[in-house]
């Protein structure tokens, strides 16, 4: 069996440095824009994941954490980004299970909306978002939730 001969300093340095380049730039590469930190509102607390500007979209990935004794509930088109002076209603991204979302008590739950805008989005800002017309149980919340999202 033939030996294969040694790799010398110089050529695993080489090697080394590209790979090392890839491994510190790809994730921070793909984490996007940071967005805002966590906002309570509403007796809610909001986390924004994730933004990002689509052809003709908005793509928001939120976690909704819910410290009330029952579930808070409400409807999709009731989640409103506030662009240019409209309101554009959200539209689930993607499969949506079930109807009306619910954020049961003391739990959270993840959405992932898309705001279509009929154009593309001016990157480099933050638009507000309030979801509106919410539910505690079968009482109305009469707070509407209210958060910011970076671009």
């Amino acid at each position: 069996m033939r030996k294969l001969p040694r790799m010398s300093t110089r050529h695993r340095v080489r090697l080394a440095l590209p790979v090392l380049f890839l491994a510190l730039t790809i994730p921070t590469a793909c984490k996007g824009v940071p967005q805002p930190p966590q906002v309570t509102t509403a007796g809610l607390r909001i986390d924004v994941e994730s933004a990002k500007a689509r052809r003709n979209a908005i793509v928001v990935e939120i976690r909704i954490w819910n410290d009330f004794d029952e579930a808070v509930t409400f409807e999709h088109s009731d989640a409103r980004l506030l662009y240019q002076g409209r309101e554009v209603s959200a539209k689930p991204y993607r499969s949506w299970r079930g109807g009306k979302p619910a954020v049961q008590a003391k739990s959270n739950l993840d959405f992932r909306w898309a705001f279509e805008l009929g154009e593309g989005a001016a990157g480099g800002q933050n638009y507000k978002i309030e979801i509106r017309d919410m539910m505690r149980g079968e009482v109305p919340l009469g707070d509407t939730a209210v958060f910011e999202i970076a671009l």
